[in-house]
């Protein structure tokens, strides 16, 4: 019987050291699938923050452009004396301030127009404009762009263009912030 015992004996040692290896298997799985769960957590966790800043971000900027989406410029066609007729409007709540007329073509700035007006809330203006070049008679219009540059009531810089963009401004006192590629970017020109 001591071969039958020894055998049973050496038996159980195998089977628990077997189920010692199954235990460490499991555990050491287990503990993979935990750092995976983590970390999946983790990144959903990040992309919700994302997206959050994104959303909040999307509300500053929109909180921003409230007034200044109330706020329009349309130009009337050029006359015989190469003038233009260009308005403003405020249709917001509050007033505008430092508002004037910008004339530009594809390659930069060029003239401003009613410098440093105040628009009440409700308000229209009504400013001339010289077409920057003289046109040959019969030579196709050259591409100007206009647009209103002001300040909003909190003190932000905007450019509102005649096809209804709306740019915030950089630096309001320095023109260049603004370039020609911007200027030419999402929409055409108004041809006059």
């Amino acid at each position: 019987m001591t071969g039958f015992w020894a055998w049973f004996h050496d038996a159980w040692e195998v089977i628990g050291a077997l189920a010692s290896a199954g235990a460490v298997i499991v555990a050491v799985w287990l503990a993979r699938h935990e750092r995976i769960d983590r970390k999946q957590a983790e990144r959903e966790r990040d992309q919700a923050r994302a997206e959050s800043a994104a959303l909040n971000a999307r509300a500053e900027q929109r909180e921003r452009e409230l007034q200044a989406r109330h706020v329009v410029i349309w130009v009337v066609q050029r006359d015989e004396h190469n003038m233009v007729e260009a308005f403003m409007a405020n249709y917001s709540s509050m007033p505008i301030f430092d508002a004037r007329i910008m004339q530009a073509t594809r390659t930069g700035w060029g003239s401003q127009y009613g410098t440093g007006r105040t628009l009440k809330p409700n308000e229209q203006a009504r400013v001339k404009v010289r077409v920057g070049e003289v046109l040959v008679p019969g030579a196709p219009p050259r591409e100007v762009v206009y647009a209103l540059r002001f300040r909003d009531a909190a003190g932000n810089g905007w450019h509102r263009y005649t096809d209804g963009r709306l740019v915030e401004l950089i630096d309001f006192d320095d023109e260049s912030k603004e370039s020609a590629e911007a200027l030419a970017s999402d929409g055409q020109p108004s041809q006059l």
